[in-house]
């Protein structure tokens, strides 16, 4: 029987609350989010406001991947990054469908590696920093079941524990 959205927003914020670094944190969202998304990838990922560029800090991914942690992409790499950053900075998860930008690089690393749908998480904005969850899905309408209240609860519920994990002063780091 299949986890009612609420539960499992709730199972996954407390796996993430429970974890010690950012690699535990993104293995329990993995770990409950994949059987309700048919999840392909998951990373959680930077962008500070004076760079240009998105760092992958944790990532995870069921197929090969170039997105590994500590890779940096150019945030004008391809168009709907740009915009995808906008939505992320007025609090706003956003879905897309892969290859929707034929020309796009990061778009045909991610169909290579079985993504079909991505849905971004805004974290934290703080205006010198972005943090975020991006997932990747293998159908095309994962995410847009779920509806947007359920990435925000998401958020909300993650958000200072990863803030915490990512900062310089945390154990571990």
């Amino acid at each position: 029987m299949a986890k009612d959205d609420a539960t499992l927003v709730e199972e996954t914020v407390a796996a993430v609350q429970a974890a010690t670094n950012l690699d535990e944190a993104l293995h329990g969202v993995v770990r409950l989010l994949r059987p309700r998304f048919d999840l392909w990838h998951a990373s959680f990922c930077a962008q500070p406001s004076e760079e240009p560029s998105i760092r992958i800090l944790a990532s995870w991914s069921l197929a090969e991947s170039v997105f590994d942690p500590g890779t940096e992409i150019n945030a004008t790499i391809s168009e709907i990054v740009p915009r995808v950053l906008d939505e992320l900075r007025e609090g706003n998860p956003t879905a897309f469908l892969v290859g929707e930008d034929r020309e796009s690089i990061v778009d045909h690393l991610l169909e290579k590696q079985g993504v079909s749908s991505v849905v971004t998480v805004p974290i934290h904005d703080d205006g010198q920093l972005l943090l975020f969850l991006a997932l990747g899905a293998s159908t095309g309408e994962a995410f847009h079941t779920a509806g947007r209240r359920f990435f925000t609860e998401l958020s909300l519920g993650i958000g200072e524990t990863v803030l915490r994990l990512v900062s310089p002063s945390a154990p571990g780091r």
